[in-house]
């Protein structure tokens, strides 16, 4: 049996015999503690306490919601000193986990360059980080945030061209977008632009 709730200055109520456990923890409340912005994010429920008897574990973040976490592990030595077994107990401070790719308002078939070259990029979590576009088999060009810099969770995006104007012959093209976010998600999106 292990607390998993946030530490709020109350001693564990495991018996000192219980298994060590690790275990995400959702902050008290469901609020999440307020050391970084991402922190004011709320999640769902975290996965059930995990036993081990190995003295490393590997926690795979891709298996729980994105959210702000607090991960609490909890050890006893039951195993190697059955007649007066001790536990300890420690929290890490909070942090993020982020496995969702950011998203982008452009449908997957548009008709103008118009309505592809300004477009909203939002991600739940991170702040985006920035990407690159490419028409066709034409080189990468870097995306560019209006404000010019890429630095929040929701960016308007306009795509420039290094020639000043872009010019695109009648007929169907494959525009290519790439976004990361600040937790290395990425979208990687291709778009059938129809110019006539």
């Amino acid at each position: 049996k292990t607390d998993m709730t946030a530490p709020d200055g109350k001693k564990d109520s495991s018996p000192k015999d219980s298994p060590a456990t690790v275990a995400p923890v959702v902050p008290s409340g469901g609020a999440t503690a307020p050391t970084t912005p991402q922190a004011k994010e709320k999640i769902a429920t975290p996965p059930p306490v995990t036993e081990t008897k190995d003295t490393s574990f590997p926690w795979d973040s891709k298996t729980v919601p994105d959210g702000v976490y607090l991960l609490k592990v909890v050890a006893s030595d039951k195993y190697a000193k059955p007649n007066d077994p001790r536990s300890a107990e420690d929290t890490s401070g909070a942090f993020t986990v982020d496995n969702t790719p950011p998203t982008i308002s452009l449908k997957d078939k548009e008709d103008s360059w118009n309505s592809v070259k300004r477009f909203q990029a939002h991600d739940n979590i991170s702040p985006i980080l920035g990407g690159k576009y490419q028409i066709d088999n034409g080189p990468w060009i870097a995306l560019v945030a209006e404000d010019r810099i890429f630095d929040r969770k929701d960016e308007d995006v306009t795509l420039l061209s290094p020639e000043g104007t872009t010019r695109l012959a009648n007929g169907e093209h494959q525009l290519h977008i790439i976004v990361k976010d600040a937790a290395n998600n990425t979208l990687d999106r291709t778009i059938t632009l129809t110019i006539k």
